[in-house]
């Protein structure tokens, strides 16, 4: 699902960010990917101005998978499809791109809410990332000793351990593996995790 991952990224964050603080009897249900992927132009290779597919989500957003399912995946192609009208979208205020990443501020960052991370042309090496092997650019190491995050890569389950893999965590040199990161932002989320934070101190 190479040329289409930007678009489940994107979803994923935004599924995850609407459903904190919520009770699982109340979850929002699966947001559609293909509603993305009609609306926002890409390339063969993927997507080349990930600013364009941030913005359709602040501005129009996404619908529920049921009122847009997913038509087919041909390889790595997804087939435009048309869908059911009408359309309920869910929408966030914001999402905000970091350039100059920083792997400590990062993890503040990820204890709060989702986080897309954005690598620089990984390769065949980051592809082929085994399940006892941790990447540091440019290849993966069978050393795990070192820091590390757990990502989940929108490639699909048949990456490294189930689609979820390790990744070199930098803690001293400063940077990051990662060359972008982006993130939604929702209002009333950051209220009524502010409201739980304070009520749990």
């Amino acid at each position: 699902m190479r040329t289409i991952c930007w678009a489940i990224a994107l979803v994923r964050a935004m599924q995850a960010l609407l459903n904190i603080n919520v009770s699982q009897a109340n979850q929002m249900k699966e947001l559609s990917i293909q509603h993305v992927v009609n609306s926002v132009p890409y390339e063969k290779d993927g997507i080349h101005n990930m600013k364009k597919a941030l913005a359709f989500a602040k501005n129009k957003g996404t619908c529920s998978s049921s009122q847009c399912p997913s038509k087919s995946f041909d390889g790595n192609v997804a087939e435009s499809s048309v869908c059911r009208h009408p359309i309920h979208t869910e929408t966030i205020d914001d999402f905000v791109y970091i350039s100059d990443v920083n792997d400590n501020e990062l993890m503040a960052l990820v204890a709060q809410q989702p986080v897309i991370g954005i690598l620089r042309n990984p390769g065949r090496d980051f592809m082929d990332l085994r399940s006892d092997q941790i990447y540091r650019s440019p290849a993966g190491l069978k050393d795990i000793s070192f820091h590390q995050w757990i990502i989940q890569n929108s490639h699909g389950e048949s990456w490294a351990d189930g689609g979820f893999g390790y990744m070199h965590r930098r803690t001293t040199e400063g940077g990051s593996e990662f060359y972008g990161v982006a993130y939604p932002q929702k209002r009333a989320f950051r209220e009524e995790k502010m409201e739980l934070d304070q009520s749990m101190t």
